[in-house]
C-alpha cells in the first residue's frame, strides 16, 4: 500500500477497494507533521486516523508483510495552509466515529462518506518544527 488514500476514491480504487470493504483500521497518532509545521487536536493526548490496512507476501524473501495506509481528504483552513496539496489526515476523534469506521457491516463509502471529511480548524493547534 502507499503512504497515504484519497478517502473520496478509495471505494473505487483496485488498491484500495477491497481493504476498504474489510480491512478498515484507527491508526493512533499524537500529533502529525506537514512541511515543517506540527499540528494536534486541542486538550487531546491520542486521536485516530481513519486507515486501511493489508497484507502482503514480500516477492523477495516470501514473507507475509502487514502495511497500513493512511485516509486523506481536503484539508481544513488550517492545514490547507501548509500542505501544497491541501491535503490532511482523516481524524477520528469520538468513539461514535471509530466505532462506525469499523463497523464490519459497512461496505460501501455513501454509509460512512460523512466521516471522509476534514476535522475543524478550530479544534486543532500548530506550531513550527524547530
Amino acid at each position: 500500500m502507499t503512504s497515504n488514500a484519497r478517502g473520496e476514491t478509495i471505494h473505487e480504487k483496485p488498491s484500495y477497494r477491497e481493504a476498504f470493504k474489510s480491512k478498515r483500521c484507527l491508526i493512533p497518532w499524537t500529533e502529525f507533521f506537514e512541511h515543517g509545521w506540527y499540528f494536534k487536536i486541542r486538550e487531546t493526548e491520542v486521536s485516530t486516523f481513519a486507515g486501511l490496512w493489508q497484507s502482503w507476501k514480500d516477492p523477495e524473501s516470501d514473507q507475509p508483510l502487514e502495511t497500513c495506509t493512511i485516509i486523506t481528504c481536503p484539508a481544513n483552513e488550517l492545514v490547507e495552509q501548509y500542505h501544497p496539496k491541501k491535503r490532511m489526515p482523516v481524524i477520528l476523534n469520538d468513539d461514535y466515529s471509530c466505532r462506525r469506521w469499523l463497523d464490519p457491516d459497512v461496505v460501501d463509502r455513501p454509509a460512512i462518506g460523512d466521516l471522509i471529511s476534514a476535522f475543524p480548524a478550530g479544534e486543532m493547534e500548530h506550531w513550527e518544527a524547530g
